[in-house]
């Protein structure tokens, strides 16, 4: 057994040495913080195949540009070679391919496309704004296929206006969501999507455009691609207002008020089509779309070798989630446990809650669990009752686990709670193991005793949850691995903690003496 003094040194190099090199490697590196932040990236290819074709033949489709909140790099090209280029128009800019002397062709223009997210907050006291730069009075007038000048489209418009922005953009907003969506890919004017009360995306934003417009607020519609990784055929059209000098997203379709995803691709502005052709040739086309994540320098050079992790096809950010974050999250556990004195039900299971957390509603999901803990140790104790053996009993509970969360998403569904589906992305194993546990320390030591366990579990899971969901903490430790070392040289040291913990130190302070 190593001596104390020997004990204590070698910690203290584990957690110095690594914090001293990750310092050196930053400053050399001259990076800022967030540079070591894993961001989405999608691969984004245009595919056509083309058919029956003259001796000269196109294809026309808008093509992305970088903006404020997207950045566009292109890729080299695949499939036949075709001749490439683009122009701008007010709308956007237009890509153009050409064939020359070929009956067919197959081919994709591919880029690659990061994204930011974008959200306004529309203070609830602007007004209405009565002074319209020239340049943007056109995005108040009627067209064909957005009548805002229509006397029924008018008269909604003027019931909902009223002297705040926001309560009048709300209340456009809320009209048109309510109304029934439509999987039909046809175009929809403005007012037949307000008779027939249901449409799809291009219908609802032409409508909410249309009021807006009859209401003195300038706004357009926005077309472009939502990108899912995958193969698809379907554009996507939200719309945007404008407001001192700013262009506020709304996307009806999918409920994004002053506010637009990250994964949204943006093509063009105002009633366009996508995408035109050749008359009277075969002619077909798909986006495919793939995802990855990388950091802000890996275009450089001298890229640690562990980031290229993320770019492989089967490892996700989720599951480098779990194999990073997780020795963290337990060291966290460790620390709550052994210097603050909390008790839990067990050391991994805290963590795994507050793995599972990430990426769902955590109060709605933390309710959920509670209610199947509160169902599953009564029927613990009925179980208990008739002597089953443990195997068959931890079957029983996990089948009322499942009984549980389909009566709480029902019930969810009946009363219309927006965030229910949270109910059902704690895994299921989870919740067994854990009500298992609790059940027993409920039968053992009785219900005062672990309610305050399960209490504490919660507690650590929740603190333990910013961990999880943390993508810099990701960054850092694919960059600096050695940082597992300095985790190790921490957990060394609470391996020989002889201290009072502090909630011991709080319980018996009455017998500890002042000078102590």
């Amino acid at each position: 057994m190593l001596k104390r003094n020997a004990y204590g040194i070698c910690a203290l190099v584990l957690i110095l040495i690594p914090a001293i090199m990750l310092i050196i490697k930053h400053q050399s590196r001259k990076q800022d913080w967030t540079n070591y932040l894993p961001r989405e990236v999608y691969t984004v290819g245009y595919e056509f195949d083309l058919f029956r074709l003259p001796d000269e033949a196109f294809v026309e489709a808008y093509y992305p540009k970088t903006t404020h909140r997207q950045t566009i790099r292109p890729l080299s090209s695949r499939g036949d070679t075709v001749l490439f280029s683009t122009y701008s128009l007010p709308s956007g800019l237009r890509g153009r391919w050409e064939t020359h002397q070929r009956h067919d062709a197959v081919f994709q223009q591919r880029f690659e496309f990061e994204g930011k997210k974008l959200q306004y907050k529309i203070p609830a006291s602007a007004r209405l704004e009565v002074q319209i730069p020239d340049s943007v009075l056109p995005y108040l007038a009627s067209t064909n296929a957005i009548q805002a000048d229509h006397p029924d489209i008018a008269g909604q418009a003027w019931k909902f206006k009223a002297p705040q922005l926001k309560r009048t953009l709300r209340s456009n907003f809320r009209y048109v969501v309510r109304m029934e969506n439509s999987g039909s890919s046809a175009l929809t004017d403005a007012l037949t999507t307000y008779r027939r009360k249901r449409a799809s995306c291009n219908g609802k934003s032409r409508l909410f455009v249309a009021l807006c417009r009859a209401q003195g607020i300038p706004a357009r519609v926005v077309g472009g691609i939502i990108l899912n990784e995958g193969e698809k055929r379907t554009s996507h059209l939200w719309t945007e207002i404008y407001y001192k000098g700013y262009w506020i997203p709304f996307d009806i379709m999918n409920e994004h008020f002053a506010t637009l995803p990250a994964n949204y691709l943006r093509l063009y502005h105002g009633d366009e089509y996508l995408i035109a052709h050749t008359p009277k040739v075969g002619f077909d086309y798909q986006f495919i779309i793939q995802k990855k994540h990388q950091s802000l320098d890996s275009q450089g050079k001298h890229v640690p070798v562990l980031w290229s992790l993320l770019g492989h096809r089967l490892v996700s950010i989720d599951l480098l989630r779990t194999i990073l974050l997780l020795p963290l999250g337990c060291l966290l556990i460790a620390l709550f446990k052994n210097v603050i004195g909390l008790k839990t039900l067990g050391i991994f299971l805290p963590a795994l809650i507050a793995l599972s957390l990430v990426g769902v509603n955590v109060y709605w999901t933390i309710a959920a669990f509670t209610a199947v803990l509160a169902v599953i140790s009564a029927l613990h104790y009925n179980l208990n009752q008739l002597g089953l053996l443990h195997t068959p009993k931890l079957v029983i509970m996990l089948l009322s686990v499942i009984i549980t969360l389909v009566l709480l998403g029902t019930l969810g569904f009946v009363m219309q709670w927006e965030k229910w589906p949270s109910v059902f992305m704690l895994p299921l194993v989870i919740m067994a193991l854990a009500a298992e546990r609790f059940a027993k320390v409920l039968t053992e030591d009785g219900f005062e005793s672990a309610a305050k366990i399960l209490g504490s579990t919660l507690l650590v899971a929740l603190l333990c949850y910013p961990v999880f969901q943390s993508d810099i903490l990701i960054g850092l430790l694919l960059t600096y691995p050695e940082l597992y070392l300095s985790m190790m040289g921490i957990l060394l040291l609470l391996g020989r903690w002889i201290g009072l913990r502090i909630m011991e130190r709080y319980r018996f302070a009455p017998l500890i003496p002042k000078n102590a």
